[in-house]
């Protein structure tokens, strides 16, 4: 929503979406119905984990409470639904969930599918009945968290609208006109608020493609957009206006010709698309092949030839209709060195490098999770084979002291290992090893800090940057996608954990794809890989659409569509905003009546099921400016009997298309489709290795691939080819330099097991008390939930996001309340951390580096890894790293420890060579935010070449002194707040000592 504002000499524009606009009228106003201001909202993952608590709590009437695969969307469906027609479930009465129907038995109906149908609406009202209790319960529940959902944010903006009309007339009175951008996604709720808000004549101007309707099950409604004039009448009563805007300004003339052909499918009431005048030629193609890997394969080698001409790699794109289509693209891409960024987070589970850290957590999270152990055990860092793991599991389950254990389990029975086959116990023992040790240093750990702990001591990203350059581009991208849902998360309830991340990647695969995340681009020069819903509103010059066959594209709902006849989660229609024009049951109707009743309405949401799906073609092929490639295939899924193959003559979209791209009247596209693409026998496999054909090589014919394993079957074999071929000098000269550089390589670095590896925390807390450090790093032992830990990450989070020019979510310290004692926060009031920041110097500043890592090798043994928050660029000469603390800053740092964390960063500054040069003029500043007021302490420390040398000597003096294990304790103040306190007799002793002296 665009409201032009009637304050203010600039007339300064207010930009929102609808739920922003509705989350501001609840903050300001909420307080007239007792609403809290400003509520943390709940993304729909974390709805799904809130409805899995109801159903474990809750008698659900009609319902299977077992049930957590179908019924948790069913729950959120009905909840949303309710929502969108601001139906409240606790004001929904006994008469509504049991309608008055007619008394009929099979006798009554002529055919058993008709008794079926009637049965079926029979058997819906308990379940409804259970659904409503549901939504009640869920209701409730986030009532007594103190959260809500997007449903709420529109529902309380209403009821404050519709209980005090004065508020409305008070917000109308701010505004001279507003613009209503994306009208046709909007739904009765929403549309509800505005007619409230600025009806009855208000300069309202909405904008919308009643084409691109694709968000019906999110409660948008074709009917509304249509209805607009007589919803939005002027001043005098007159129907609103209707304008056409009938130039496309992205796609070239043969594009549109096609785009309106579709439309003519979607059965659209308006007028044709035009190109814009001296827009460029466009093409459309369209082709079929006989498996899904052939289609693959074929995109890709089509991405290439655009390439070679000319395209970048960010301006190819392929659109899927589902995600399940992604994974077999994705493979084929990166087989033929293509980098791809997978923008639907769905699809983004999949994905190798993605899916080996989600395994690392699952592990670390869930000892139990066998699926997760086999997958790390068989993947490229152990290589067990598939058997050498099923003998592993069965060695781990034996228990002769009780009953089976879980594999991860089962590896800390030295018994074990007595049975073990030598060749799989040195994989297994470094599986074991790095496992116990991230098993303990995730206990600790937020999930976005698990997440790259994990990829740094698995050293994922030196994989990564070893790759070749596109594989390396498109791996990394994906994982900064999964990092940033890591770290963008927070639990409704319970420390930020890995478990509790699991549970919500959990919701996350289970969620529909179009339901749980946005697309974001990074930027990239890199493929695409999108669905059709989340590509709505982008554009790329070519677009590639595959899998287009029957059932698939346009999609074919299963389960009645949304048919509140058939399914109980759908909202009855005398229960909507905007009822569509349907016969109404009544307890008078005969048997054939009934039927007609029921028969018409399954008829209208099949009709508008298909009219959805042909919007979403239009939309997918409206992407495209200058290409659009349609394509489909024989064979899809399994080689199983069941599995039939598709033809392309069955697909009405492919037709389309086909008949488009070759100009086939319709009334030959059967026959010619039958000629061309005759079919092809059931593949032997669909699963076979996906490889890229080896480009060709003036040595090798074969490719060097076939060369290099010749090479390795007759060693002589490319001495004999050299001798061929004139070039043996050559070639020995080659093999003699080379294996000059063998042998003048320099002896290699430590090894792992030598190397003694710790993090700028770890050297801060063995300053503080080498005992500390121990009880940290060396021996961990469990530590208490730090609400200290939780906030620091979240505000360093706030203030990455505000340095990046984008507005971070103000997340209540909502866990306040519910601490006691020493985990209660000593500034709990005031200015929160992040508003203290916002007030500082540094808020304006300009950035060198933000949350940048470094790997700083103190000696040739020891390497310290950590993470610099900010540096600053105050001019091209002068920079300052500022680390920042949530807290208060303490009273007293006896053993220098804030000094060793300042002296780490400033000798990575200038010794790290990703992070430099740095210039002469550096400091190093330690800012604390906590208390309402900004502390730096010690301030701006300048770093000259005798303050340098000293820090580095001083580290490396922690270094022998970890390599020499010297672990004596070094009391202090600070031991009152050591987690580990009552386990350390020289801290109880200096306190006591402490005390006695007071």
């Amino acid at each position: 929503v665009l409201a032009q504002d009637h304050a203010g000499p600039s007339g300064d524009a207010q930009v929102n979406t609808y739920h922003g606009f509705c989350s501001r009228t609840v903050t300001e106003f909420g307080a007239v119905l007792g609403l809290e201001s400003n509520p943390p909202i709940i993304s729909p993952a974390q709805t799904r984990q809130l409805v899995k608590r109801v159903i474990r709590e809750t008698y659900l009437p009609g319902l299977d409470n077992t049930d957590f695969f179908y019924l948790p969307g069913a729950i959120i469906r009905f909840c949303s639904s309710l929502a969108d027609h601001l139906r409240d479930p606790h004001e929904i009465c006994e008469e509504e969930l049991e309608p008055d129907l007619p008394e009929l038995d099979r006798a009554d109906f002529r055919r058993k599918m008709d008794f079926d149908r009637y049965e079926r609406l029979v058997a819906s009202f308990p379940k409804r009945r259970g659904l409503v209790e549901a939504a009640r319960k869920y209701h409730d529940l986030k009532q007594q968290l103190g959260v809500v959902d997007y449903g709420d944010l529109i529902s309380d903006a209403y009821r404050i609208l519709d209980a005090e009309p004065q508020i409305a007339e008070r917000i109308r009175a701010r505004y001279r006109v507003v613009v209503a951008d994306e009208y046709q996604d909007t739904n009765a709720a929403q549309r509800v608020i505005l007619q409230k808000l600025f009806g009855s004549g208000f300069p309202l101007t909405v904008v919308g493609d009643s084409d691109q309707t694709l968000y019906e099950w999110r409660g948008a409604s074709l009917q509304n957009f249509e209805d607009f004039p007589a919803h939005f009448p002027t001043e005098g009563g007159e129907p609103a206006k209707t304008l056409p805007l009938t130039v496309n300004r992205r796609s070239g003339p043969e594009i549109i010709r096609f785009a309106n052909q579709i439309k003519e499918k979607i059965g659209s009431h308006t007028r044709d698309l035009q190109a814009l005048a001296g827009a460029p030629p466009s093409e459309v193609h369209a082709q079929w092949f006989d498996t899904f890997q052939d289609e693959a394969a074929q995109i890709a080698e089509q991405i290439h030839e655009r390439r070679r001409d000319g395209r970048t790699w960010r301006d190819m794109a392929v659109l899927f209709r589902k995600t399940k289509d992604i994974q077999g693209v994705y493979r084929q891409l990166i087989a033929h060195d293509i980098p791809v960024e997978v923008a639907s987070l769905g699809g983004l589970f999949a994905v190798p490098e993605v899916v080996e850290i989600h395994s690392w957590l699952r592990v670390v999270g869930r000892f139990d999770d066998r699926t997760a152990a086999a997958r790390l055990l068989s993947g490229s860092r152990y290589r067990l084979g598939l058997g050498d793991i099923r003998q592993l599991s069965k060695l781990a389950y034996q228990n002769p002291d009780g009953p089976p254990r879980a594999f991860l389990d089962g590896l800390d029975d030295p018994r074990f290992w007595s049975r073990l086959p030598d060749q799989l116990e040195a994989p297994l023992r470094r599986f074991h090893r790095e496992y116990r040790h991230l098993l303990s240093a995730c206990q600790s750990l937020t999930a976005g800090e698990a997440c790259r702990l994990i990829l740094q001591e698995t050293r994922a990203w030196a994989d990564v940057k070893s790759m070749p350059h596109n594989p390396s581009l498109s791996a990394r991208l994906n994982l900064y996608r999964f990092i940033d849902v890591a770290e963008s998360w927070s639990p409704l309830e319970g420390p930020s954990n890995v478990a509790g991340f699991l549970d919500y990647l959990d919701a996350l695969i289970e969620e529909p794809a179009e339901e749980v995340d946005t697309a974001r681009l990074s930027g990239e020069d890199a493929v695409t890989l999108i669905t059709v819903h989340k590509a709505k509103g982008l554009e790329w010059p070519v677009v590639f659409l595959p899998a287009i066959y029957r059932g698939n594209f346009p999609s074919q709902a299963v389960g009645g569509f949304d048919n509140p006849d058939r399914k109980a989660e759908s909202v009855p229609w005398e229960w909507r905003i905007d009822p569509p024009d349907l016969e109404p049951l009544s307890p008078d109707m005969d048997a054939e009546r009934l039927i007609q009743a029921l028969l018409g309405r399954e008829e209208y949401v099949r009709n508008a099921h298909q009219s959805q799906e042909w919007r979403a073609a239009y939309v997918a092929a409206t992407r495209a400016k200058e290409e659009l490639i349609l394509s489909g295939a024989h064979w899809y899924g399994y080689p199983e009997p069941t599995v039939k193959p598709q033809l392309p003559q069955k697909s009405d979209f492919f037709k389309a298309a086909w008949a488009f791209a070759h100009n086939v009247p319709p009334s030959q596209v059967d026959n010619a489709l039958g000629a061309v693409y005759p079919g092809s026998d059931r593949p032997e496999t669909f699963a076979e290795p996906l490889q890229a054909p080896h480009a060709p090589d003036p040595i090798f014919p074969g490719g060097w691939a076939e060369g290099l394993r010749t090479a390795l079957e007759d060693p002589d074999s490319t001495a004999a080819q050299a001798r061929a071929d004139q070039v043996e000098e050559e070639y020995h000269s080659a093999v003699e330099e080379f294996q000059g550089m063998l042998l003048r390589l320099p002896d290699p670095d430590p090894s792992p097991a030598q190397m003694t590896t710790t993090s700028a925390t770890g050297l801060v807390t063995y300053a503080q008390c080498p005992k500390k450090y121990f009880w940290t790093v060396v021996d961990p032992l469990p530590r208490r939930y730090s609400y200290v830990t939780r906030r620091g990450t979240r505000i360093h989070r706030q203030i990455e996001l505000h340095h990046q020019g984008k507005v971070p979510l103000l997340d209540p310290d909502d866990e306040t309340p519910d601490l006691i004692g020493d985990d209660r926060p000593a500034d709990s009031s005031g200015a929160g951390p992040f508003e203290v920041f916002l007030q500082s110097r540094f808020s304006a500043m300009k950035t060198q580096w933000l949350e940048r890592a470094f790997s700083l090798r103190l000696k040739d043994d020891f390497l310290v890894r950590g993470r610099i928050d900010a540096v600053y660029r105050r001019d091209p000469d002068t920079w300052e790293v500022v680390d920042f603390k949530s807290g208060r800053a303490p009273s007293e740092d006896p053993h220098g420890a804030r000094l060793a964390q300042m002296q780490v960063y400033a000798l990575a500054l200038k010794e790290v060579p990703e992070l430099g040069p740095a210039p002469a003029n550096l400091s190093v500043t330690i800012a604390y935010l906590g208390g309402g007021k900004l502390a730096e302490s010690p301030a701006a420390q300048p770093v000259d070449p005798q303050w340098l040398e000293a820090a580095r000597s001083r580290l490396a003096q922690m270094a022998d002194s970890i390599g020499d294990e010297a672990w004596d304790p070094t009391p202090s103040g600070e031991c009152r707040k050591c987690d580990f306190f009552h386990l350390c007799p020289e801290g109880k002793t200096f306190i006591e000592s402490i005390g006695r002296k007071t």
